[in-house]
């Protein structure tokens, strides 16, 4: 069971590998639900570029872009989509219909 102090956190890191200067942002989110883990970085008042991976990734697969498009003064957001690295693993196959994806990505574009 979960604290009601954990719903949200974030924290920022530097990822060896990466550009030395990037920052990422890591928030932990409560959507439909569940927990999803979703990195950040970019300046906040930047275009949005909202990236989402497939099987068998996680965010990190997309590091080199990420860097790339916050350099560009985009605010970009990557989701560890649901079942993967960070964020819920439902049991149910439900859970993991593209309507459900669909609502849950609507739901992170309003955060």
């Amino acid at each position: 069971m979960k604290h009601e102090a954990d719903k949200h956190w974030y924290i920022l890191i530097l990822y060896k590998g990466c550009d030395e200067n990037m920052k990422y942002e890591h928030k932990i989110i409560e959507a439909n639900g569940h927990s999803f883990h979703m990195v950040c970085a970019g300046p906040r008042d930047g275009k949005l570029v909202l990236m989402l991976h497939g099987f068998p990734e996680f965010w990190y697969g997309f590091r080199h872009q990420i860097n790339e498009l916050a350099d560009a003064g985009y605010y970009v957001v990557v989701p560890d989509q649901r079942g993967y690295n960070q964020s819920d693993k439902p049991q149910d196959i439900e859970s993991y219909t593209l309507r459900t994806l669909r609502m849950i990505v609507k739901r992170l574009l309003t955060l």
